[in-house]
């Protein structure tokens, strides 16, 4: 089955991203640039993952529209319509068969989805806890 591997940073890869409601990250149909918490692992939630700095970073270019998803400059939203630049790095913090995804440029502020399945920044909890899956 496609995207049952956890995604290693070691290379490039085709990924998904499984947050902590189950369901996964996606470009919103219709709207590109929004992120949207309620994906499968279809076109829209996919992702083409490209690590730097030994695996410690990372950045997550939408297959669908080939922008990136980022923290945007005033540190508080969250969208896919990044060009690669310094909002889309993400530092990769590794917890058991968990990821978080940290800023690179505003640190302490993680992607997360709350309980309310809304996509937002977060500290660093339980709503932070991702599962990244690559392309078998």
């Amino acid at each position: 089955m496609a995207f049952s591997k956890h995604y290693m940073f070691a290379k490039k890869n085709t990924v998904v991203i499984e947050h902590s409601q189950g369901k996964h990250l996606r470009a919103k149909p219709g709207s590109l640039e929004e992120i949207d918490p309620d994906g499968g692992k279809g076109g829209f939630a996919q992702w083409e993952a490209e690590p730097s700095d030994g695996g410690k970073k990372v950045k997550l270019k939408s297959t669908k529209s080939g922008k990136y998803l980022r923290i945007k400059a005033d540190g508080s939203s969250i969208d896919v319509g990044g060009g690669g630049g310094k909002w889309t790095v993400f530092k990769v913090h590794k917890d058991g068969d968990t990821i978080k995804l940290e800023s690179a440029e505003h640190g302490g502020k993680y992607l997360a989805v709350g309980k309310n399945n809304k996509v937002r920044t977060g500290g660093g909890g339980p709503f932070c806890k991702l599962k990244i899956y690559r392309q078998n």
